[in-house]
């Protein structure tokens, strides 16, 4: 058992030392200084000085019990979910709106930091067996009560996420993985649910082993946010800069192709269609498909579809990613648009991954697109 135990402390230990590192460089690599960044880099600092903190705990390091019970204890994992949620705002640039939640963090910090002093001298003269076990149901319900501030400022983060995503998602998809984020959160405030269960039902049991499962739970959660939210956030500043330059720029044209002739009436209407599709860009939804057209077109879908397989040479899904990629092949080659990336550019030519963009690419032009744009740059 004590082998076990040896192993997991270990196991817990490089997560953190990771985690410290993972934080060290975040803050190195934010040069233009984003709030999002930063608060994200915060979110991951509180993860780990939280872990460290049940660490210590688990490693029984004999302190003396108003020692631990000020220093080790002190919660500043209420300072997590704030920090993931100023991260958020700034993320979805809705920041304006919610400038009050630090604060009132904040103040809840002091105030808690505040009643261990009182708490601390008003236990000083206890026994030693006295005092260990009113600061552990003190830690239990300070826990409740940061668990509650938690909650609701995740689920705070969730409102503000499904407000925000109407006027994002259709434009940057990159937004979606925050939904995967509050499912292994929930799972988190779960675990954290159990360990204070179990903790106020079994108060013979060290409290450390309650909250084990939770700690490797927040483990992963830090290098998944830390991998994702930096990475995510990076690929929508570069695609709302991207999409700035072209809207900047001269329109981008794509060459119409010439179509078989096969029935006068049909050939109009396959070639009303398409100036309709080209005209307003719908091949950069990267959410357009068959029925939207048909329903914007008032027209039937299977009609449609079988003009488009018998005059677009292609079937509907490679009819628009043609355009897709013959738009992303415009951006490639030309120089100013260099500074931009590769998935970027896919993204805002409307297709939703990129896997998706280098298969279409690969298909229609046999290069990568990384190829075609260093042999056709001007």
């Amino acid at each position: 058992m004590q082998t076990i135990n040896n192993i997991l402390n270990i196991i817990l230990l490089i997560g953190i030392v990771q985690g410290f590192i993972f934080n060290a460089v975040l803050f190195v690599k934010n040069k233009s200084n984003s709030k999002a960044i930063r608060f994200l880099n915060l979110t991951i600092l509180f993860f780990s000085i939280n872990n460290l903190q049940s660490l210590l705990v688990k490693k029984d390091l004999t302190l003396n019990s108003l020692i631990q019970f000020f220093l080790i204890d002190i919660s500043w994992n209420i300072f997590i979910a704030p920090m993931f949620f100023l991260f958020l705002i700034h993320y979805l640039r809705i920041s304006k709106y919610y400038k009050s939640i630090l604060p009132i963090t904040l103040s809840i910090f002091m105030f808690s930091i505040l009643l261990r002093f009182l708490v601390l001298f008003y236990n000083k003269p206890l026994e030693i067996n006295k005092q260990v076990l009113f600061f552990r149901k003190y830690n239990t319900y300070e826990d409740i009560l940061i668990l509650a501030f938690t909650i609701i400022v995740f689920l705070l983060a969730v409102f503000v996420y499904q407000k925000a995503k109407v006027k994002f998602v259709s434009n940057f998809s990159a937004i979606k993985w925050i939904v995967i984020f509050f499912i292994f959160t929930a799972a988190i405030l779960f675990l954290w649910i159990i360990a204070i269960f179990l903790d106020l039902k079994y108060t013979n049991i060290k409290t450390a082993n309650f909250y084990t499962p939770l700690r490797f739970g927040t483990s992963f959660l830090i290098y998944w946010l830390g991998y994702h939210g930096y990475n995510q956030y990076l690929l929508m500043q570069n695609r709302i800069l991207l999409k700035e330059e072209i809207q900047r720029n001269e329109p981008i044209v794509i060459i119409d192709e010439d179509i078989k002739f096969f029935n006068e009436k049909e050939v109009q209407e396959f070639k009303e269609l398409k100036r309709y599709i080209l005209k307003n860009s719908l091949y950069l939804d990267p959410n357009f498909s068959l029925a939207i057209l048909a329903e914007k077109v008032s027209k039937n879908g299977n009609y449609l579809s079988k003009l488009i397989n018998s005059y677009g040479n292609y079937n509907f899904t490679d009819f628009i990613n043609n355009y897709r990629v013959a738009y992303a092949k415009k951006i490639l080659v030309n120089k100013q648009y260099a500074a931009y990336t590769i998935i970027a550019i896919g993204l805002e030519s409307g297709f939703n991954s990129k896997s998706t963009f280098y298969a279409a690419f690969k298909k229609f032009t046999n290069q990568t697109p990384i190829q075609y744009q260093k042999n056709n740059s001007i």
